[in-house]
């Protein structure tokens, strides 16, 4: 089970405040289930309280720099739980901080590594970021990123800065706590079409 010490730690740390506010009047323990932690009650008298892998469903991709331009683009965004795994992306819900008129985020998870895919709103500034929630929780380890197949655009448009993120409780994409998995920079010198993979460290 991968479940990272901090969020182990974290789930620890709800289930020990719940136990700490006991009731002292009524003797009574309500524990409430929430993330990371599950509560079988179907006996009462001897309820079952679980912790549970906390994996998210929530990924993004945090762009903070690209290559120069106003507007960042890529045509598409694999995910995948390992390094040539299966693209765990599409069947999901797309979501970005904002979109070019007819670039929306569903097009940089479509399965098409050709224009149009998605771009930020031009002027906007960064960071800027597209992700999506996945159709099932799954750890991801590793990236593909497609630029655009434009010769003009691609090298400039293309992500040269950014920080692959996660969420356990965001509920649109654009809200909610989000976690750092890892980071990329110094992405220079893009060719049009170029799909460039990153894993986890």
């Amino acid at each position: 089970m991968n479940v990272s010490l901090k969020k182990l730690t974290d789930a620890l740390t709800r289930l020990q405040s719940q136990i700490n506010a006991l009731s002292a009047s009524a003797g009574v323990l309500s524990i409430v289930a929430g993330a990371g932690i599950t509560v079988d009650a179907t006996n009462p008298q001897h309820p079952v309280v679980s912790l549970t892998a906390l994996i998210p469903k929530f990924w993004r991709v945090y762009i903070t720099a690209n290559n120069g331009n106003a507007v960042a683009a890529v045509d598409e965004i694999e995910m995948s739980a390992a390094a040539g795994g299966a693209n765990i992306a599409m069947g999901g819900t797309p979501f970005a901080s904002s979109s070019l008129s007819g670039w929306p985020p569903s097009q940089a998870f479509d399965g098409i590594n050709v224009d149009p895919g998605w771009a930020s709103n031009s002027g906007t500034a960064f960071p800027q970021y597209v992700g999506t929630k996945l159709a099932t929780a799954t750890k991801v380890n590793s990236i593909k990123i497609h630029a655009r197949n434009e010769a003009t655009a691609a090298p400039s448009q293309a992500p040269q800065a950014f920080t692959i993120q996660s969420s356990l409780d965001s509920t649109t994409g654009l809200d909610g706590t989000w976690t750092n998995e890892w980071s990329v920079t110094g992405q220079t010198g893009w060719a049009v079409g170029e799909t460039r993979t990153f894993t986890r460290p």
